[in-house]
């Protein structure tokens, strides 16, 4: 199989002609040119095409090569050519993907969005760089988007002398924490950081402050698929006539999170009910007395060890009148 590099042709030489007889002609710009030409030779001594492997979800492989260009930020679907024919995958497609000796992964955000991670080491944690960012994490499944020294706290916290560690740990140096880290960690089976320890923890009461709708509450578990969600909250606003209005409600959920199963299958954390859920929501508002009852589908993420992010939409019907509303919930804010 091979790397084809692409070499100009005749008509990119009488393009350069062309270009010298217009700055002879019109004057300047030699040194940019000189520029220009540097760069665009040395565009096409990039090869076009590398050898590569795609493995699919599904445990598929196939090899062939693959276009040479930036995969972290592409939306397009992945092109592999093989010697019979051109095959197209996406991103949900695409478990793993190899080109020359690199390996890139792909896991996805809390929106479902897939994203493609290079994976520079592989081990009891991994490393992984996706354009000028670093991420370590346990899985590939379940790569926290989060700053990295919070992330090691998540995951390496075990490692002795840990605090003085962490505080010299920097983008230039992680390669080399992380490969002592593993080193120590095959020695040391037995030790478990707190990502280990609480990938599947849910506290019977989990204590909670929101910051988008300002206010406070608890959800309590029930079992590992059901919860009660309260939240007293209040929205605000300005009105021409009244000046600052300030709302406050209580938001109940009964919740069940329905994907638990599934978060365990792929080693998603359902750390704190971090998962999916369908809830019976009833809300009350404390100064005009009017309350709803309804249904709401959402996801509920926990970043790190305590910050969350909580989405919901759905529908009620007020039980003050006969009207319907639409239901939309976004909250951000600290889970003790």
């Amino acid at each position: 199989m091979k790397i084809h590099n692409h070499i100009p042709s005749n008509k990119t030489f009488i393009f350069y002609g062309i270009l010298i007889e217009k700055i002879k002609k019109y004057g300047g710009g030699i040194i940019l040119f000189h520029y220009f030409i540097l760069l665009t030779t040395s565009t096409y001594a990039q090869p076009k095409m590398l050898n590569g492997c795609i493995v699919t979800h599904w445990g598929d492989s196939v090899s062939g090569e693959i276009k040479n260009k930036d995969y972290f930020n592409s939306l397009s679907k992945v092109k592999l050519v093989t010697d019979y024919n051109t095959l197209k995958f996406s991103k949900k497609d695409i478990r793993a993907m190899y080109l020359n000796n690199d390996k890139y992964i792909t896991s996805g955000d809390d929106l479902g969005i897939r994203y493609f991670y290079k994976k520079d080491i592989e081990g009891e944690i991994n490393l992984y760089t996706r354009g000028n960012k670093v991420y370590v994490s346990v899985y590939d499944s379940d790569i926290n988007n989060i700053r990295l020294k919070p992330a090691l706290k998540l995951c390496c916290n075990d490692y002795p002398n840990f605090k003085e560690e962490v505080s010299h740990i920097t983008k230039s140096n992680i390669h080399n924490f992380v490969v002592e880290y593993n080193k120590w960690k095959s020695e040391n089976s037995n030790s478990q950081s707190y990502f280990e320890k609480n990938i599947h923890i849910k506290k019977t009461v989990n204590v909670k402050l929101s910051f988008l709708l300002p206010g406070a509450g608890l959800e309590i578990g029930l079992s590992e698929y059901f919860s009660i969600n309260t939240m007293i909250k209040s929205e605000f606003g300005y009105s021409g006539t009244q000046g600052f209005i300030i709302n406050p409600f209580i938001d109940n959920q009964i919740r069940y999170y329905n994907d638990v199963l599934k978060r365990k299958e792929n080693n998603k954390r359902t750390y704190k009910y971090n998962g999916n859920y369908f809830c019976l929501v009833h809300g009350y508002f404390l100064l005009d007395k009017s309350s709803f009852i309804g249904l709401e589908y959402g996801f509920q993420r926990v970043s790190g060890k305590n910050w969350y992010v909580d989405l919901g939409i759905g529908a009620a019907k007020w039980l003050t009148n006969d009207d319907f509303t639409f239901l939309y919930d976004l909250d951000f804010g600290y889970c003790f």
